[in-house]
């Protein structure tokens, strides 16, 4: 497995995700970006915002956007979704917050994801490569509704994901 983790207060962190993307992603097929969570609870917007962000990026030809602000996709609709949504041939990319031990860590691996984990959901894998924000430390218990984040630093951790991913599919 190939990993890489940032803190998002690294200056360069666009430039190393974009780099570690480069040389784990297929952009040259089409790609699928599926961007997980709801925006009814901070820690959990992360994949929506960078969905959003994306859908207003230019983006070469093939790429598709699933999950955004407008239309997230989350644990009560995410086979659906996948089943009608994602073409099965394309390359996946699933971007989505998890429980961790420090905030605003990203993290990507060459390896699906397990979506919900975090909160005892027991979710189907999603992904060729996955894309993961810490949002919520572990030690703030259970309850994902009791976070200390704020929704800025949510926001900024999206918006270094985005540019990462437009950054690498623009230079291949």
């Amino acid at each position: 497995m190939i990993k890489i983790s940032i803190d998002i207060e690294d200056g360069d962190g666009v430039d190393v995700l974009a780099c570690h993307l480069e040389k784990v992603c297929n952009f040259d097929g089409k790609v699928d970006i599926v961007c997980i969570g709801t925006d009814k609870v901070i820690p959990d917007c992360l994949g929506p915002i960078v969905g959003t962000m994306l859908s207003d990026m230019n983006l070469p030809d093939g790429v598709n956007i699933t999950g955004t602000l407008e239309e997230p996709i989350h644990a009560l609709n995410l086979a659906d979704r996948v089943g009608a949504e994602i073409d099965s041939d394309s390359f996946i990319i699933a971007v989505d917050a998890t429980r961790g031990a420090k905030m605003g860590q990203i993290q990507i691996m060459n390896k699906p994801i397990y979506p919900g984990r975090g909160v005892h959901k027991n979710l189907s894998y999603i992904g060729n490569v996955s894309i993961i924000g810490t949002t919520w430390e572990n030690d703030e218990g259970t309850d994902i509704h009791k976070h200390k984040i704020r929704l800025g630093e949510v926001y900024s951790m999206s918006k270094v994901i985005a540019e990462a991913l437009q950054k690498a599919m623009v230079s291949k």
